[in-house]
């Protein structure tokens, strides 16, 4: 079985690494090229940068979650992915690895670089303010003011939308990014409407109750991102060469 994965991880690689390549190079360039420009940008770089690499990476997340199973679009893709020699969980735990964990770890690691692109040229051009010259300095004074519930929110909405459309992938391979968005717009919709019609006060009392929001919605996002990922997996494991949605 042992060798069975790491056959199925060369191959993936191999198959793979063009594409993985070119993204790579796509994503690290957009952060630095980011942070140059915002480093141009005198007293608000470090405003700009938080804002534009938050919606960047919400983007890159969820754009390569829905990729994850992007070959199995066409009957070819089905037969070839469905008669590799090895069991459901290694094929659905080799792309897992790839586009949930290493894919936050390449977004993490752009952050850092272009972060550190803005400030080199900040300091060049003497921009630089010593209380907010990085984002992890930006951070740590929102948790120090009482921000940290933003944060984790943030945080915890981008993990359960990659896992969103992680999914997604897997119930629709074909145009997977659209039709998830499609379906996220309409539940949006609906829970909005519903929200119109309910005492807000009987949502904001329990709330009120609880003394630590931040790991509430830690534990709330975590919890829904499992979910959706048993979900995944479920729906991978009784797919067949005749495409059905469920």
């Amino acid at each position: 079985m042992a060798n069975n994965f790491t056959l199925l991880l060369k191959k993936e690689f191999i198959d793979n690494r063009k594409p993985m390549l070119i993204g790579l190079v796509g994503i690290l360039a957009t952060y630095i090229l980011s942070g140059i420009l915002f480093g141009l940008m005198e007293g608000f770089g470090i405003v700009a940068e938080l804002v534009a690499f938050s919606f960047i990476t919400s983007m890159v997340v969820t754009i390569v979650a829905s990729l994850t199973f992007s070959n199995m679009k066409t009957k070819e893709g089905r037969i070839n992915t469905l008669m590799i020699p090895a069991t459901s969980f290694q094929k659905f735990i080799i792309r897992w690895i790839a586009t949930v964990p290493l894919m936050l770890i390449v977004v993490g690691v752009s952050c850092f670089l272009g972060d550190f692109a803005r400030l080199i040229v900040e300091r060049m051009n003497h921009y630089s303010n010593p209380d907010y010259d990085t984002i992890s300095k930006v951070f740590q004074k929102f948790y120090n003011e009482e921000w940290g519930l933003l944060g984790s929110i943030t945080i915890m909405s981008l993990m359960v939308s990659q896992s969103i459309y992680f999914l997604g992938s897997i119930l629709w391979p074909k145009l997977s990014f659209i039709k998830t968005m499609a379906v996220m717009q309409v539940l949006q919709l609906l829970f909005t409407i519903g929200l119109m019609a309910i005492d807000f006060n009987i949502i904001l009392e329990p709330i009120k109750l609880l003394h630590n929001l931040s790991t509430a919605s830690y534990i709330g996002g975590t919890v829904v991102s499992l979910a959706l990922y048993v979900a995944a997996y479920w729906r991978f494991r009784n797919s067949e060469v005749v495409y059905k949605l469920f």
